[in-house]
């Protein structure tokens, strides 16, 4: 239990855990080939994931977690009970919905666990934002952060959307059908789009438009867009979607991803 945080604090904490973890994973559960990429996702790729995902997820425990943290050891706690929280959610759907069964090998089983649990955690960190009030701390460690906090946030909303996103058929079948001009038009509509995110909530006043919508989009919309870019890439590599795919194709394939993560990187700056 982290420190300074009593056992009702933290059960109730826990609570809303499972609340946050449930209605983050759900996506991924009705996803039918998140089902079958537990069977063969490439294991160092998974194992690699998780270790991505771990500093990121300390990150997200010291600004949103689902328990008031002091140290960093409180953080790496809150990240271990967010993954327990996150098993434990996929242990209990998975056979609901019977995606797990009988038969099934040990190591498709925990495949799937563990590719499910990511989301869960994530949910399970956010849920003291959405459903606690404690909105005084979590804007005073927010405004420590300062600029490397939002692009921070920005980093954790892109994970999330293309980690439920990047396993999917429909990003092997978009970028086939689509042309250079609908891939430049889709550039176009993801920036404009992150842009309005980013000049609505800046909160800046008393600085002329123009020069506040030059400062947003360096400040904010083209380093997000970077951002939901990389993060798309190495998404599309973990679930071994740039296999046999030419320079051409993969760049599709990232751009199509990278517009739904740029709309979770500007949309999470604002909701976290």
């Amino acid at each position: 239990m982290p420190s300074g945080t009593s056992h009702r604090e933290f059960t109730v904490g826990l609570v809303r855990a499972f609340g946050g973890a449930l209605i983050y994973s759900m996506p991924t559960f009705l996803t039918v080939e998140l089902w079958y990429m537990g069977f063969y996702i490439d294991r160092l790729r998974l194992i690699l994931l998780i270790l991505v995902m771990f500093p990121v997820l300390i990150g997200l425990s010291h600004f949103r977690g689902f328990a008031r943290t002091i140290h960093w050891k409180d953080d790496v706690l809150d990240v271990c009970v967010a993954f327990g929280v996150g098993f434990v959610t996929a242990a209990v759907m998975l056979p609901l919905f019977s995606i797990v069964r009988f038969g099934m090998s040990a190591d498709e089983v925990v495949g799937k666990a563990t590719i499910l649990a990511i989301p869960g955690a994530l949910g399970a960190l956010t849920a003291r934002s959405r459903f606690a009030g404690h909105q005084r701390d979590m804007q005073r460690k927010s405004r420590r952060a300062g600029y490397a906090g939002e692009l921070f946030f920005m980093l954790v909303g892109a994970l999330f959307l293309s980690l439920t996103l990047a396993p999917t058929r429909e990003l092997v079948l978009l970028p086939q059908m689509i042309s250079w001009g609908h891939s430049l038009a889709l550039v176009a509509v993801t920036l404009l789009v992150m842009q309005a995110f980013a000049h609505a909530f800046h909160g800046e006043e008393g600085r002329s438009q123009y020069a506040l919508v030059w400062r947003t989009f360096f400040r904010l919309t083209a380093p997000g867009f970077a951002i939901a870019l990389l993060v798309s890439l190495y998404m599309l590599w973990s679930f071994s979607r740039t296999e046999g795919f030419a320079l051409e194709q993969l760049v599709r394939s990232t751009l199509v991803l990278a517009f739904p993560a740029s709309i979770g990187a500007a949309a999470a700056r604002v909701i976290l």
